[in-house]
């Protein structure tokens, strides 16, 4: 009976070793995945301020040259020009350096874009927005950023209604694009995205109007750019990075 005994503490204080040494090696084996940091999505972030970039940057240098060369300005002849609230680039410099600056530098911001707007419908899906109200976002977003590329490369010296044309189409899709987003609710700052898609209502309201007077607002069509480059700053696509 002493014999049993013994064996029997002998097994039990065996068995409580071996039941520490797991713990204490399943606890040690937790630690490194507990205090991994989240993976950061930086190429599919970075992707909205690369095409952001090249627009901006684009249209500022682009204008800076051809001012600085003399190839627009007020003594244009082409209709809706004249006014310094209304020169730009796509006036004129056609075949000059800001010429091929704003036509090259739009048309990679457009490709960029349409890449933007890829991820954006995926994280829009994960957000679990209805699948035809990310279907109609990626479609206007694609179709705003297809329009946009004549538009950079059509000057208004060259052909002024189709140029016009490109860039009221090309700005009501992205409109109706971010428009969806808004109403989605997503994340990032759902509340900023609204509030921007209000001003570029009014912009594009101040611009239209100003087109149907016969009196170019180029400074509200450039403010609706700038907002659109805002709101796209905003997009969702944190989402499919994390997967």
């Amino acid at each position: 009976a002493r014999l049993v005994g013994d064996w029997s503490r002998a097994l039990a204080r065996a068995h409580a070793r071996a039941h520490a040494h797991v713990h204490v090696r399943v606890r040690v084996l937790a630690v490194p995945e507990q205090t991994m940091a989240p993976s950061r999505p930086g190429r599919l972030r970075d992707s909205r301020r690369v095409a952001a970039g090249l627009a901006l940057g684009a249209a500022v240098v682009s204008n800076v040259v051809a001012y600085g060369c003399g190839d627009i300005g007020v003594r244009t002849s082409v209709r809706g020009c004249r006014r310094w609230g209304n020169t730009d680039i796509s006036c004129g410099a056609v075949g000059k350096l800001g010429y091929w600056i704003f036509a090259v530098g739009f048309t990679s911001a457009a490709l960029s874009f349409a890449l933007v707007f890829l991820q954006a419908a995926a994280a829009l899906e994960a957000h679990e927005v209805r699948g035809g109200q990310v279907r109609a976002f990626r479609s206007f977003g694609f179709l705003g950023c297809a329009l946009m590329i004549p538009m950079a490369w059509i000057s208004m010296e060259m052909a002024r209604a189709m140029h016009l044309l490109f860039a009221v189409a090309a700005m009501a899709c992205w409109a109706a694009a971010l428009g969806i987003r808004a109403a989605s609710g997503a994340p990032p700052r759902p509340g900023l995205a609204r509030l921007l898609f209000a001003a570029m209502l009014a912009l594009a309201g101040l611009w239209l109007g100003g087109l149907w007077r016969r009196r170019q607002a180029a400074w509200a069509e450039w403010c609706f750019f700038l907002g659109f480059l805002l709101s796209a700053l905003l997009l969702p696509v944190e989402k499919v990075a994390s997967k």
